[in-house]
């Protein structure tokens, strides 16, 4: 049973155009205007970007996935040690949930488990996405690039 999905796509000719194509699923849609040589942009069929699937991982927490990551991030360019961008992530934390997680991970840290361990055992917070890439990130030793 087909379906119809809209996009936003760039055309050979690099013009943004909004195409409908019917096809099995999303996926299968996709790959049709790829032989098309089209470059899909958007999917405005009731889509979710994978940044809002990331913000939206947990509903009804109050962890917030991407501000944790944001947060993170600039502490581990600059050279911060994770222990101590978790300390300082942990001293900014405005909601009790945001606290009691930083702070597991901190605790659990210092046990000397690997960080990617730590957010495959709060699969409650953490998608395995997440810590799939965190996980690549330490073995190629580029942790704060992949954050």
């Amino acid at each position: 049973m087909n379906g119809s999905f809209r996009f936003q796509v760039l055309d050979a000719a690099g013009k943004r155009r909004e195409i409908t194509i019917d096809a099995p699923d999303a996926a299968a849609a996709r790959r049709m205007l790829h032989r098309k040589k089209m470059t899909v942009l958007q999917e405005l069929t009731g889509s979710v970007s994978p940044l809002e699937r990331l913000r939206n991982w947990n509903p009804g927490k109050k962890f917030d996935l991407l501000a944790f990551t944001n947060r993170l991030a600039p502490l581990l360019a600059a050279n911060v040690p994770l222990e101590k961008s978790l300390a300082v992530l942990e001293e900014g934390a405005s909601d009790p949930q945001t606290l009691d997680v930083i702070f597991d991970l901190r605790r659990r840290l210092h046990e000397g488990k690997r960080f990617s361990q730590l957010l495959q055992e709060r699969s409650d917070v953490f998608p395995p996405i997440y810590t799939g890439l965190i996980e690549a990130g330490e073995e190629a030793g580029c942790l704060p690039e992949v954050i």
